[in-house]
C-alpha cells in the first residue's frame, strides 16, 4: 500500500487562492501579494506531485496560509460613505 499525503486542506487553500487572484483588483499589489502568488504557485505544484510528502504538504499549507493572511484588501470608500 501507498500512503498519499492529505491534501484536503492544500486543495481548499489553492481554491481559495485562486479565487484571490479572480479578485485581484480588490487587493494591495506589492510585496505581499507578490509573495502571495510565489506561495500559491509553490502550493499548486505540490498538489499536482503525487508524491508529494506529507511535510511538503504541510510546509505548503503554512506557507500558503500566511501569505493570504498577509494580503490587505483595498478600502471601499462606498463604505464610508452615509
Amino acid at each position: 500500500m501507498v500512503y498519499r499525503a492529505d491534501i484536503t486542506e492544500l486543495e481548499a487553500l489553492v481554491l481559495k487562492g485562486d479565487g484571490i487572484v479572480a479578485n485581484a483588483d480588490q487587493y494591495t499589489q506589492n510585496d505581499a501579494w507578490t509573495s502571495f502568488e510565489t506561495s500559491l504557485e509553490e502550493a499548486k505544484t505540490v498538489l499536482a506531485n503525487e508524491n508529494a510528502t506529507q511535510d511538503a504538504v504541510d510546509t505548503a499549507v503554512k506557507d500558503l496560509t500566511a501569505a493570504i493572511s498577509a494580503l490587505r484588501m483595498i478600502p471601499n470608500r462606498m463604505r464610508w460613505k452615509h
